[in-house]
């Protein structure tokens, strides 16, 4: 997701009889953000160092544990652009454009994906990885399932995929609730106590899995989970 996608556009004006332009209020456009990019590289740089530990014990006692807090960095950013998207869709015509969400969404990830899959699958076949997983591991990832267990536990090489997975299917649902609920001319004063609602919904879930036995794996990983993160960056 990149910010540049939420365009500019001009606010409507209209002229007088005395000549003088009164310009109604426009829809709110963000175009590029340098600061956001810098909250992504704060981010990235998390999630490098905290993986360093897979490359020499020696970082293991010397990383901080950022690596989670990058992960939520990037799902609060998500949902905060996908939602600047969404409003932006909505300000002219009053509707989601579903079919331009997606056709979006599906030219920006879905080509490079396939590209790193199938370069993967190539490589773990001349290579011989071990456990046969790869089949699995691919189809999973590709259907944006690699988050879900259907392939527990997935390919080495490949598992970090599984926060394109989460993301993918908050893209899904959210275009749907945000249509429902929010796509107005004068949105509803609950907007923003009903986002608050289901962020303390979410904790709240998440908080029962754990005190049940839930597995690490799908408190880390599930939607259900995780997306708390999401919604404050759509808040």
């Amino acid at each position: 997701v990149c910010s540049s996608d939420l365009g500019r556009r001009r606010p409507p004006g209209m002229t007088t009889a005395t000549g003088v332009v009164h310009r109604e209020p426009g829809p709110r456009s963000l175009g590029h953000i340098p600061a956001l990019d810098g909250f992504r590289g704060v981010a990235v740089l998390l999630v490098l160092m905290w993986h360093l530990q897979a490359l020499d014990p020696w970082f293991r006692d010397r990383v901080p544990p950022g690596g989670a807090l990058g992960v939520d960095m990037f799902l609060v950013l998500s949902g905060f652009l996908i939602t600047g998207l969404l409003l932006r869709d909505t300000a002219g015509g009053g509707r989601v454009r579903f079919a331009a969400f997606y056709r979006r969404r599906v030219l920006r990830l879905l080509p490079a994906l396939v590209v790193l899959l199938a370069c993967f699958f190539v490589y773990s076949t001349l290579t011989h990885l071990p456990d046969r997983r790869e089949p699995a591991s691919t189809l999973a990832f590709l259907f944006y399932l690699g988050n879900t267990g259907v392939a527990r536990p997935p390919t080495p090489g490949i598992n970090h995929l599984w926060t394109l997975s989460l993301e993918e299917q908050f893209y899904i649902v959210w275009p749907a609730v945000f249509a429902v609920f929010f796509a107005r001319r004068r949105p509803s004063v609950l907007v923003v106590p009903g986002l608050v609602f289901a962020i303390a919904v979410v904790w709240a879930v998440r908080g029962a899995m754990f005190q049940g036995g839930e597995a690490w794996f799908t408190l880390h990983q599930m939607l259900v989970a995780r997306a708390d993160a999401l919604l404050v960056g759509a808040l």
